[in-house]
């Protein structure tokens, strides 16, 4: 028997990981499997690569990092809206820069007799929202990357259903999980010869002590509209961060559309 973590969507924030691997330092956990999007909207990208190394784990990349990845070092292709991005690329250390050019965006492994197909989005789009419903791309899938088990990421809710005798599953999100106030959600796979369960955990947080982790950050200092947006996903568990960008207006600062955006939406003052 083995048991297997499953932490997607970590987004910079070494707090909420730090909670989660203690969660999980009595389970036997044989192996971390992370499905994108460990970087960004934190403080703390370099201290979490740091963190995976030292993990046996199996790394994907996510969305968020191709969107590094295909930064351009002269600037040429920002807007004030991607210098959150932009703050990550520039502090990432060589080394750590390297890890993340060499990792894959999808990957098929095998544990306990077990092939796990592992993606942010799809296999076929990083950005694909995989849920519940999403039966025709299941089926496709079964032929285009045959595995027992497929994980996804990327909309920051949890689902887990069979199709086909097959597993599919999303753990959810470690930073800004959707459809609940303060928690942090993640699973744990166990695999035996004949068996595979999925355990789904959601662990609460104290939100004033994830504030206070932010607004105690660098990051904060020069990205507080953003931070703000990160906090009230973080309180109310909404996907205020694609609502704030569908609103966005370009030829206004970040500043004046995230005073629009809390307008729109009735927020009330977190922290300025």
């Amino acid at each position: 028997m083995e048991k297997v973590a499953i932490l997607n969507d970590i987004h910079g924030n070494l707090y909420l990981l730090n909670k989660a691997l203690a969660y999980l330092r009595d389970k036997n956990i044989s192996k971390y499997l992370i499905c994108g999007d460990f970087l960004t909207d934190g403080p703390d990208d370099n201290k979490i690569i740091d963190i995976l190394k030292t993990l046996p784990c199996e790394i994907i990349l996510g969305n968020r990092e191709e969107s590094i990845l295909n930064i351009s070092p002269d600037l040429s292709n920002l807007n004030e809206k991607m210098y959150p991005l932009y703050y990550t690329y520039k502090n990432l250390t060589k080394e750590n820069l390297e890890f993340i050019k060499n990792l894959p965006t999808t990957k098929i492994i095998e544990i306990k007799g077990y092939k796990i197909c592992m993606s942010h989005g799809s296999p076929y789009k990083s950005r694909d929202l995989i849920n519940v419903k999403s039966t025709d791309t299941f089926k496709k899938l079964t032929t285009d990357y045959p595995a027992d088990i497929y994980l996804f990421a990327h909309t920051h809710e949890y689902f887990s259903t069979e199709y086909q005798n097959k597993l599919f599953l999303n753990s959810g999100a470690i930073n800004c999980f959707i459809g609940k106030k303060c928690v942090t959600t993640f699973g744990i796979l166990t695999l035996n010869n004949d068996l595979a369960l999925y355990e789904q955990i959601e662990l609460p947080y104290n939100f004033d002590e994830v504030k206070g982790y932010y607004l105690k950050s660098k990051y904060y200092e020069e990205f507080p509209e953003w931070t703000n947006i990160v906090l009230y996903m973080l309180k109310y568990g909404v996907n205020y961060n694609v609502k704030f960008s569908k609103s966005y207006d370009y030829s206004k600062s970040m500043k004046n559309n995230f005073y629009k955006f809390k307008f729109i939406y009735n927020l009330p003052k977190i922290v300025e």
